[in-house]
């Protein structure tokens, strides 16, 4: 259900009230292949769900549950080893991949439950899963929308009908997925392969705090790790360098990339500004730099002449990178706009060596979308500036204002437009804009506080 919708139903039932957490497909879908990784000691072959976006794991147990014990034995250590991580596992063991999907998820319709598993004997999928609503079948909303529309709730009145007008009438999935169910239609999944893991590492014989030392080392593992890269077709966005002084003591030095390259002498020349400022507690038995962010290489044709664009970019990739491993990344930053009503909360300041990771996820906003230059300025004040403002009328549109001790007289004005946040955030905020145009041709953007009259200037148009 909507937020909002939750929030007004929390409220009124007296309970403690609602957390909300934005929705992250990514961290679900890292989540799933970290389990995906710890499920491997059961199946030669582990995936993630065949529906977008992915909500669970399959695992291929062919010919595999008599290693084990049986498949109740073999489901009750898949159970613990998930639970162990912290998560609850609900189990469902068929000979079709439709089949243990749905009883998965539809486990309380079951009439036993052996260690928080429904397992169907081979061959009978449909016989025990005939009673389960039509979402078992793994089909897009409007599909299931349109079966509860025409009376259709469960697979078995599913089964009942004429399969060549259910194909007709409701597509082609609907038949393919009660086919996949019956297991006379063959359906394969892909195995999950994590990415490799590029790191190196090199021992020192003879431990040594030498500064140039160390860098004839890391110069070593860094042209290593970029040809382990290059091979693979990916560049690093984020590295880190590990120094082990003794056993129990480590110095650790992360480095944020802006774009992702194999360029292991630029590597050399950030740890490079970061050794010469470290304090090491001892000398150095083992040196290792790992790639904690990767992404994939993007490939440019050579042009027969320089381009200016061009250097310009790769120039500015390396002074952002230089600047940030001088300062810290958190001092090297860029805006980032926020869909948010309240116009001095709709950008925040992000590090711009995590642009390039966080490209791929942005979503456009409110104001980037609907709203142009004429309509918003490019300077801001934040917090916004009281101001003096004379009106005709104690609602209506501004007549002069006065600002930086001067006294402006309106010549036009637009508006007011209202912006309002939502009442589910805390205290609302209410406020009337207008764009407002002076003698002189300069444009201003004021706005009047609905809940006790005081003008603000927010903006100013350039």
């Amino acid at each position: 259900m909507p937020l909002a919708e939750a929030t007004a139903i929390t409220a009124q039932a007296s309970s403690p009230g609602l957390h909300g957490e934005p929705h992250d497909p990514a961290a679900d879908r890292q989540v799933l292949e970290q389990l995906a990784a710890c499920c491997e000691p059961f199946s030669p072959r582990v995936g993630l769900d065949t529906i977008d976006p992915p909500a669970g794991l399959l695992l291929d147990i062919t010919g595999l549950a008599r290693l084990f014990g049986g498949e109740p034995a073999l489901a009750a250590q898949v159970v613990g080893q998930i639970e162990h991580r912290g998560y609850h596992a609900r189990l469902g063991l068929a000979d079709t991949v439709g089949a243990a999907w749905a009883a998965a998820r539809f486990h309380d319709r079951a009439p036993r439950l052996t260690n928080r598993a429904w397992i169907i004997p081979p061959g009978a999928s449909l016989r025990a899963l005939s009673g389960l609503p039509v979402a078992a079948l793994r089909l897009p909303e409007e599909t299931r929308d349109l079966l509860q529309q025409l009376g259709i709730h469960c697979l078995q009145q599913l089964l009942g009908l004429p399969r060549d007008s259910l194909a007709v009438r409701l597509g082609p999935l609907l038949a393919r997925r009660l086919d996949q169910l019956a297991g006379t239609e063959v359906e394969v999944f892909a195995a999950h392969r994590p990415p490799p893991d590029f790191h190196a590492r090199c021992s020192l014989e003879h431990p040594t705090h030498q500064r140039d030392a160390l860098l004839r080392v890391l110069d070593h593992l860094a042209t290593h790790l970029a040809q382990l890269l290059g091979a693979h077709h990916r560049g690093a966005l984020q590295l880190e360098c590990r120094l082990a002084c003794t056993a129990e003591r480590q110095v650790r030095i992360e480095l944020g990339l802006f774009r992702p390259a194999t360029d292991a002498r630029h590597w050399l020349d950030l740890l490079r500004m970061q050794l010469e400022t470290l304090h090491l507690p001892g000398p150095v038995q083992a040196v290792e730099i790992r790639a904690l962010a990767t992404a994939p290489l993007v490939g440019h044709q050579r042009k027969l002449l320089p381009d200016g664009d061009s250097d310009w970019s790769s120039q500015l990739a390396v002074l952002i990178d230089r600047l940030s491993s001088r300062l810290g990344r958190q001092a090297v930053v860029a805006p980032r706009l926020v869909a948010d009503a309240l116009p001095e909360r709709s950008w925040r300041y992000v590090p711009w060596t995590d642009q390039g990771r966080a490209a791929g996820s942005r979503r456009p906003t409110r104001q980037s979308t609907t709203l142009g230059p004429l309509q918003r300025p490019l300077r801001l004040h934040c917090p916004p500036l009281p101001i003096r403002v004379v009106a005709v009328a104690p609602d209506g549109p501004p007549v002069v204002f006065h600002h930086d001790q001067q006294r402006h007289q309106v010549a036009r004005h637009w508006g007011p437009e209202r912006i309002e946040t939502a009442w589910w955030r805390g205290r609302t905020v209410r406020r009337d804009y207008y764009r407002v145009e002076i003698a002189s041709g300069q444009r201003f953007w004021l706005f009047r506080q609905l809940a006790d009259g005081k003008w603000f200037l927010q903006g100013i148009f350039d």
